[in-house]
């Protein structure tokens, strides 16, 4: 079961390290695209293009790295990223549908000679210091999709804009790093925080323990049921 992320140490270009283990995420996403010989791509809103930065350092980034997109004003979600209007319309950026459709629209964004990325990560969330619409600060989501199919995680995080964006920084590349491995066995998305794609619609653990993700899709827009949270 995922845990909270541990912010270690943060430069001004969002390195996280976990301070327990010393444990550079990016180096390991980046190793493990590699020898899996797939391809990554990344959307990001709140975090600004750190996410990508923090990859991109990696010696052999390259091999694996398409590009990214920072649709920071919202409608580029919609244009560049292919977000539904309805979706951003209906309950604004942030929300977990929104992080799904930014991790699915930037594989096709960063295809090249027809084909998408393997896999897309996204950002999106209200990093402060003001809330924005009704969202509080701290609220994040951040998203990992395929072909298959996409899991979506929430995090409340605490601290100043500084902390809240290398918190979501460190959070896309820990969910990275556990989707690569389960993407045949489906266990990412146990965790509480969690929300799976099927069915074109988003769940929680709470409904179902194990499910095969299936391609998702937007064409219609209902909340996930969650007695606990509600979604602006």
């Amino acid at each position: 079961m995922a845990t909270e992320p541990r912010l270690g140490s943060v430069t001004a270009h969002f390195i996280v390290i976990d301070a327990d283990r010393q444990r550079d995420v990016a180096a390991d996403a980046i190793a493990v695209l590699a020898a899996s010989g797939l391809t990554l791509a990344v959307a990001e809103s709140l975090t600004g293009g750190a996410v990508l930065a923090d990859l991109v350092r990696i010696p052999g980034a390259s091999a694996v790295l398409r590009g990214g997109v920072v649709a920071y004003d919202t409608a580029l979600k919609s244009t560049v990223l292919g977000v539904p209007r309805t979706l951003l319309d209906a309950y604004g950026p942030v929300h977990p549908e929104v992080a799904v459709a930014m991790a699915e629209g930037v594989r096709v964004a960063a295809a090249v000679q027809g084909h998408p990325a393997d896999l897309g990560v996204a950002t999106t969330g209200a990093a402060g210091p003001d809330s924005q619409g009704g969202v509080p600060v701290g609220l994040v989501y951040v998203s990992v999709a395929d072909a298959s199919g996409a899991v979506v995680r929430e995090h409340r995080f605490a601290g100043d804009r500084v902390a809240i964006r290398a918190q979501t920084v460190r959070a896309a590349l820990e969910l990275l790093c556990e989707f690569l491995p389960a993407r045949e066995s489906a266990t990412v998305g146990n965790d509480l925080h969690d929300y799976r794609v099927t069915n074109s619609r988003l769940t929680t653990p709470a409904q179902v323990a194990e499910v095969t993700v299936k391609p998702s899709g937007f064409d219609s827009v209902t909340p996930p049921a969650h007695p606990d949270k509600k979604f602006s």
